[in-house]
């Protein structure tokens, strides 16, 4: 291996050297897997002086992107990382993005989150031929990056999916649409996020999700920061797919953080009761999943469940002061008729405002 002096000290003492000292790193990463020579590369990558991302490079930087080296598959996504933050640049890495796509399925959160960051600067400056498919196949491979526990790598992920759906818009893909309507309700469910930025992120791509699909109510509530209305509206738009919002709230019920959990008991009573009649098998699913939180490790989740099982006239074990649940099902039925509102969603809403 060549020896190179720290790139460091030579940006600072011999900036003049860093031309011919990434030209000779190049030629050495060209003939090895080294990685003291990529870590030269790297550095120098980041120097204001770096004007040329040739074809060498750039085979260079796909080479090891594939690399089974923990360490290289870093450094070369952290390369394009730096070059895509230059808009100048970032246009030259767009016959990479296949490649960096692929490093979102990393097992390694870095390796994640500076592929995120490369595709987000770089996927708008793409030209749409190249742009589309690109997004059309990130709608489907985001979805699980949304629960990861690196809320960096959540809130990346997001935002992401909000370019690829503003990319999507106008395409008239089917695909593209039933990608979108995949993630309407792990979106829904992130607005409730404990990281504020990821909640943040998650309003941003429902809108750009609503502008697709044509949503105009949905829009407004977004908008307008109605966030549990927005439940209500994707049950009252899509009542065909409320067996399958339901599959896809389950398992929210198992989330490390306790307002998504809340938020999906509140959901699956919504939905609950709009499966009333007809579908009763589905019911039966959502109670017994509800009779699961019952005994939740957080008082509010648990408690919630209890009440929305008694909403849903589900027989549950009775407070000590026997309290009939006769009665309480005689007494909801008369709620039930006092309101123009869908049964049990006045009581849903109301606590969900009270905790939000």
């Amino acid at each position: 291996m060549p020896f190179f002096p720290p790139a460091r000290v030579l940006r600072r003492e011999a900036p003049a050297c860093c031309a011919s000292l990434s030209a000779q790193a190049l030629r050495g990463l060209r003939a090895c897997q080294d990685m003291g020579t990529m870590a030269v590369f790297v550095e120098l990558l980041d120097d204001d002086d770096f004007e040329r991302v040739d074809g060498d490079t750039l085979h260079v930087l796909r080479f090891h992107l594939r690399s089974e080296s923990l360490a290289l598959r870093r450094m070369a996504v952290t390369s394009l990382a730096t070059l895509s933050g230059r808009p100048e640049k970032a246009a030259t890495l767009r016959g990479l993005l296949p490649e960096v796509t692929q490093r979102l399925q990393d097992d390694d959160c870095g390796i994640r989150t500076a592929a995120l960051t490369v595709l987000r600067n770089t996927l708008c400056l793409a030209d749409r031929q190249t742009a589309v498919p690109i997004a059309l196949q990130l709608l489907a491979a985001l979805l699980p990056l949304f629960e990861n526990e690196s809320s960096s790598v959540r809130e990346h992920s997001i935002l992401l999916c909000r370019d690829a759906v503003d990319v999507a818009v106008g395409t008239h893909a089917k695909q593209g649409k039933k990608e979108v309507r995949r993630s309407l309700m792990p979106l829904f469910f992130h607005l409730h996020d404990e990281d504020h930025s990821v909640a943040q992120a998650s309003r941003e791509a429902l809108l750009g999700a609503a502008k697709l699909l044509k949503r105009r109510q949905l829009r407004k509530l977004l908008e307008t920061e109605q966030t549990w209305r927005v439940a209500e509206r994707l049950l009252a738009e899509n009542s065909s797919r409320a067996e399958e919002y339901v599959e896809q709230s389950l398992p929210y019920l198992q989330s490390p953080q306790e307002p998504l959990r809340e938020a999906a008991v509140r959901f699956l009573g919504l939905a609950g009761q709009r499966l009333r009649d007809g579908h009763q098998e589905k019911l039966q699913v959502i109670c017994e999943a509800l009779q699961g939180k019952a005994n939740d490790s957080s008082p509010s989740v648990s408690s919630l469940a209890l009440q929305t099982l008694r909403m849903l006239g589900t027989a549950v074990e009775e407070p000590a002061s026997g309290f009939s649940l006769r009665a309480l099902r005689y007494r909801f039925r008369r709620a039930c008729r006092r309101t123009t509102r869908a049964p049990g969603d006045a009581w849903l809403c109301c606590r969900s405002c009270v905790q939000s």
